[in-house]
């Protein structure tokens, strides 16, 4: 089990290494940096990537082997920035159906992480 640190390193490495790629190709190194940290907090957590985009499922989610997902997350390239992919309505609004069953989702540009919640008035 690779440390944080190490799977930070290796997937910035990786990134760099990649002229062109599509958004799965970052699954396998999104899923051991999630699951270092997930590791590093002690968080139950599995790290499920490869979820079938044509079935409206996720990029990946964070669950449990009883099939309880506690948080979705979604994977773009570095030209979409968080802040838009965090109000996008794209593929029948799928953020806003992620984040409607969980209040939460994780958002990822290959470059960075965020977290998206729902505002507690809605």
């Amino acid at each position: 089990m690779a440390s944080l640190q190490d799977a930070v390193l290796a997937y910035v490495r990786r990134l760099d290494s990649i002229p062109s790629s599509t958004e799965p190709s970052f699954y396998p190194d999104v899923k051991v940096m999630l699951t270092a940290l997930l590791r590093q907090e002690r968080l139950a957590f599995d790290v499920i990537t490869s979820t079938s985009e044509d079935s409206g499922m996720p990029d990946f989610v964070l669950g449990d082997a009883s099939l309880f997902v506690g948080v979705f997350g979604e994977v773009k390239r570095a030209s979409v920035t968080l802040p838009e992919l965090a109000v996008s309505t794209d593929q029948k609004d799928q953020i806003g159906r992620y984040l409607s069953q969980t209040g939460v989702v994780l958002l990822c540009n290959v470059r960075g992480f965020g977290l998206l919640t729902c505002d507690p008035e809605v």
